[in-house]
């Protein structure tokens, strides 16, 4: 089914109830080991605390195995990953982005009312099966206002670039999806960010988000464009400074996410 941070992913049956698992894996040499247990136990520490009510627009952790050195999380089983109706060439109404937006907005407060921070919100980390959006992948999750400095970097914040601690992170890469759901493109590249690139000098800090600036103005204005003034509201809510980004909870009141698709994705 696909890879995670430490892993891959596939998809089981339980004997006996013939119900349908993913069950992601993962083995290491010796060299490893220590590092692999302490990713496995972030994850099933954070998927412990986030399964115990459950939330529709996450995966849940169903139970682990261990054998030969291999550990196996078990989790309800989600639709394809978002990347790959992306890839298969997926174009999204704004109606049905809004729907996947309000989706994902859900599940941050969810995690966000339990203290804990994704850390890596991207469309490989969401699976749609064309009704229900799940964020799945937590092995880079932490508890808010941890500095995590392997974030992917086209969806880190300016104050994560800066090597501070964000503690609305994730709202951050939430808007960097809608762009790529609604414009098809990415809101900022490793290119434009001059990052190990021999031939460039890298960007100071001043320039680097005066040029994250300009690059959400012109979003916020093809955003307006296709899906609405309501739309570029959110999202440049989304994308200001972390101490006046919006939260989920203030985001999931805007008109954009009242919208209903006309049919299933």
């Amino acid at each position: 089914m696909g890879t995670g941070n430490f892993g891959k992913v596939c998809e089981i049956r339980e004997f006996g109830t013939d119900r349908r698992l993913a069950a992601k894996f993962a083995s290491a040499d010796a060299s490893r080991q220590a590092a692999l247990h302490a990713e496995i136990q972030n994850e099933l520490d954070i998927m412990g605390i986030l399964s115990k009510s459950g939330h529709p627009n996450l995966t849940t952790l169903q139970g682990t195995l261990s054998e030969n050195n291999v550990t196996y999380l078990l989790m309800d089983l989600g639709g394809p990953s978002l990347s790959s109706h992306l890839a298969a060439g997926k174009q999204f109404t704004p109606a049905q982005v809004a729907s996947l937006m309000k989706q994902l907005i859900s599940g941050i407060g969810y995690m966000r009312s339990h203290s804990i921070q994704h850390n890596d919100i991207r469309a490989d980390n969401l699976l749609y099966d064309g009704n229900v959006l799940k964020i799945c992948d937590f092995g880079r999750a932490t508890k808010m206002g941890i500095l995590l400095p392997t974030v992917v970097l086209n969806y880190m914040p300016p104050e994560v670039l800066s090597e501070c601690r964000s503690n609305n992170l994730d709202m951050w890469s939430s808007a960097c999806l809608m762009v790529e759901l609604l414009l098809g493109e990415q809101l900022i590249t490793r290119q434009q960010l001059n990052v190990n690139d021999n031939n460039h000098t890298p960007l100071s800090r001043g320039d680097r988000n005066q040029m994250i600036r300009r690059q959400i103005a012109k979003a916020a204005q093809r955003i307006e464009a296709c899906a609405g003034k309501d739309a570029a509201l959110l999202f440049r809510g989304m994308t200001k400074p972390m101490k006046s980004r919006i939260t989920p909870e203030e985001a999931l009141k805007s008109p954009f996410l009242a919208q209903r698709p006309a049919t299933a994705v």
